[in-house]
């Protein structure tokens, strides 16, 4: 289940909270406009695929290392931009594994240092893919994050990005290749291969890993179910 929701900053305010039925953790409301409005925005797309899936609870809490802690039978992953935000959920099965990312406007940025995330063979096999080099260099990083969103269940702890290596892409580049190089966790062992489904719209790059015991499983539909945009203040 997903659930996407356009959004913008400046129509943010803090009564948004209470009119979804959104809880907001201590920290979240002592930040900046930004942060509150797409903390808000990500876990309306959560409480609207929970609900979906008939769960009595659509609280998604902030975990450990600020993951979000998804109710219990639940699991599922949440990612925004500076106006996007995007929610994928499904009922926890054996071997689930889960997570998304969606890259924006910051792609000249990831461009200027994808030799932070990125080595010369995985370069070699980005050009192959249909799109702009900084779309690719933004794609891979992407990739990435949503490894890491899937993994940190299993790993719990931060690790880096040379724990992943792209090994292939697909020639319509709507999906590439990662395989693990070391050993992460017990059911994450080097050498396992997680293929990663790609969606590009204008400057969005977004990236989906989900595997159900071992199976590839579900691909995000872009215009399915519909994406609620968030709506201005409530009413005094």
């Amino acid at each position: 289940m997903a659930f996407r929701a356009d959004f913008a900053s400046n129509a943010y305010c803090d009564r948004l909270f209470d009119h979804f039925g959104i809880a907001i953790p201590d920290d979240v409301g002592r930040s900046v406009t930004r942060r509150k409005a797409e903390f808000l925005a990500g876990r309306i797309c959560a409480a609207l695929c929970l609900k979906e899936l008939g769960s009595q609870n659509c609280q998604v809490a902030i975990g450990t290392h600020r993951s979000p802690a998804w109710p219990t039978g639940y699991v599922g992953s949440i990612t925004h931009t500076d106006d996007h935000a995007i929610a994928v959920v499904r009922q926890r099965a054996p071997g689930s594994d889960l997570g998304i990312d969606a890259e924006g406007n910051r792609q000249s940025a990831l461009a200027q240092t994808r030799h932070m995330f990125l080595n010369q063979n995985e370069e070699t096999w980005l050009r192959k893919m249909p799109m702009s080099p900084d779309a690719a260099w933004a794609t891979a990083f992407s990739a990435k994050e949503s490894f890491f969103k899937m993994a940190y269940a299993h790993v719990g702890r931060y690790f880096d990005f040379d724990a992943v290596r792209i090994y292939d892409v697909g020639s319509c580049g709507t999906r590439l290749g990662l395989r693990v190089t070391q050993d992460l966790a017990p059911k994450i062992p080097a050498g396992t291969e997680y293929p990663v489904d790609v969606y590009s719209e204008d400057s969005l790059v977004i990236t989906l890993l989900h595997r159900v015991d071992g199976r590839h499983e579900m691909e995000y539909e872009c215009a399915a179910p519909p994406s609620p945009a968030m709506p201005g203040p409530p009413p005094n």
